[in-house]
């Protein structure tokens, strides 16, 4: 066997041995639905209603992502009294059964104004490792140009230049395509999530709630605290594996 020829087939092995060794399998996705199974559908979805205290509530699984089980909530007011609703109160009990009164481990609901706050830091810090990263740009530019005055021999070539040139250009998309996340992602937690409301008798409210996922739970008990006693509502989980 030539050299070449056997350098091809070493490179061939270690790649398919790297390429397998680094592959990242797929999250699993989990799928909820109201227990018993007799929720109302509305576009796909099937919504597990209750009606306590004068509150009419809606809840319907949507999705999952890497983290987290996200559902969308909708409640009425339909009592004589302002009604708070803080979604960073609500939380559920992972259980092993429907009729498990086991687990007592709360797992509450993100809070959209914490995550909103965070969003804003670290867009804060992006703008700012930018403006440094420019800063410096800036400055070693300005001494390539003085240099080439100044001693035009130990200046920078047309390649390193050039290399700059395409460097600066990479980091300003990277930076732009950061930012662009960042605002989407806070415009989603901004106007699409269930956030704290007063509400006044006969106002309705809507928008998603995000709890982490806990993996082992067969079903969950939905624990929603709002005015005198909490709306409770059970989910069968289900995890389908995406391999």
């Amino acid at each position: 066997m030539s050299l070449k020829r056997y350098l091809k087939l070493s490179f061939a092995v270690l790649s398919s041995i790297f390429l397998t060794s680094c592959y990242v399998s797929p999250p699993p996705v989990y799928q909820l639905s109201p227990v018993p199974d007799s929720g109302i559908w509305w576009s796909g979805k099937q919504y597990a209603a209750d009606s306590t205290n004068g509150i009419s509530t809606f809840v319907a699984y949507q999705r999952s992502d890497r983290h987290h089980l996200i559902f969308e909530v909708e409640f009425t007011n339909q009592s004589e009294e302002q009604v708070l609703v803080s979604p960073e109160d609500f939380y559920y009990l992972p259980l092993q059964s429907a009729e498990d009164t086991v687990s007592q481990r709360e797992v509450h609901a993100l809070n959209p104004e914490t995550e909103l706050l965070e969003i804003d830091k670290s867009l804060s810090r992006e703008h700012a490792s930018y403006a440094t990263h420019t800063a410096i740009d800036l400055t070693v530019s300005l001494l390539d140009l003085v240099l080439a005055i100044v001693s035009p021999d130990d200046a920078a070539s047309y390649e390193e230049r050039l290399a700059w040139e395409v460097n600066r250009a990479d980091y300003q998309q990277l930076h732009q395509a950061r930012v662009s996340e960042l605002k989407g992602l806070r415009e989603e937690w901004e106007f699409e999530t269930l956030r704290k409301t007063t509400m006044n008798p006969g106002e309705q409210i809507r928008g998603r709630v995000y709890f982490p996922i806990t993996k082992q739970a067969q079903f969950i008990e939905l624990v929603l605290p709002i005015g005198r006693h909490p709306i409770t509502l059970i989910f069968k989980q289900i995890k389908h594996r995406a391999s």
